[in-house]
């Protein structure tokens, strides 16, 4: 019972660090992340928990869209790039047939 006790003071100790590194990386103003404050000690665990797993993926959100936006970046280019290369092996396929008509004085 002592040890499930400690495990679960434990367990509190990790989720409130935790929320407090999230509220405080969340970009809120100041004078928000003191209201949530105020207003945790009337939440249920089960609100607590769901405000964590929103700021969580508020987090995740914020220091993921720059890899978006990356990544978005780097597809465009490819896409760019495939597009110059399909329109100038459709030119030079162009090119070569007027050549092989002209050679064949069609």
């Amino acid at each position: 019972m002592i040890n499930n006790q400690s495990d679960n003071l434990q367990e509190m100790e990790v989720q409130i660090k935790k929320l407090i590194i999230l509220l405080l990386e969340s970009g809120f103003p100041k004078d928000i992340q003191d209201s949530w404050i105020k207003v945790l000690p009337q939440m249920s665990l089960k609100q607590i928990d769901k405000f964590i797993n929103v700021l969580e993926a508020r987090y995740l959100n914020k220091i993921t869209s720059n890899i978006d936006k990356k990544y978005k970046e780097k597809i465009e280019k490819i896409l760019l790039e495939f597009k110059e290369k399909k329109e100038k092996t459709e030119r030079d396929f162009n090119d070569t047939l007027k050549n092989f008509s002209t050679n064949l004085n069609i």
